[in-house]
């Protein structure tokens, strides 16, 4: 079984063969994984500070804290957005 997912480059190529070259954009929670795999693939990508950053900070990060944060996991998100939720 072969995993395929952030930050590996296949699930970007996967994407890319499903969707094509247009503009594309990597959303995750994890600086560590989801923005530098993003960065790594020259993708945009979208930092949701509710998720696993919340969880591990005890709060939701304001955007100049949560670029600091992927600085230092030497990740450099597109956007930042405190939360996401879709279809209400």
């Amino acid at each position: 079984m072969t995993y395929v997912g952030k930050p590996y480059p296949a699930v970007y190529a996967t994407c890319r063969a499903l969707l094509g070259d247009g503009k594309l954009l990597a959303v995750g929670d994890n600086p560590a994984t989801d923005i530098r795999g993003a960065n790594a693939a020259g993708i945009d990508s979208l930092l949701i500070g509710g998720g696993i950053l919340k969880v591990s900070l005890g709060h939701v990060p304001g955007e100049e804290e949560a670029r600091g944060l992927c600085l230092a996991a030497g990740a450099d998100p597109t956007y930042v957005l405190a939360s996401f939720a879709l279809g209400e």
